[in-house]
């Protein structure tokens, strides 16, 4: 489960840990430009845009993430 709040919700990552008790693992799609501030990244062909930590295509689709694994484990 990727911990990052805007890819799931608090309730959703709480529901998780209740209905899967000892069985989950946290995973991260941390992007290159995660822990950097907001602005325009290239990712091999896909150009994004950070802003409030929150990495978009240019469609508005979701990059990735840009927390770590450490605030993924904080966030559980």
């Amino acid at each position: 489960m990727n911990a990052d709040p805007r890819h799931l919700s608090p309730e959703a990552i709480r529901l998780a840990f209740r209905a899967a008790s000892g069985r989950v693992v946290l995973v991260t799609d941390d992007l290159a430009a995660g822990g950097c501030p907001d602005g325009t990244y290239r990712m091999s062909a896909v150009e994004f845009t950070v802003a409030g930590g929150v990495a978009r295509r240019g469609d508005g689709t979701l990059a990735g993430t840009t927390i770590t694994l450490i605030e993924a484990i904080r966030n559980a």
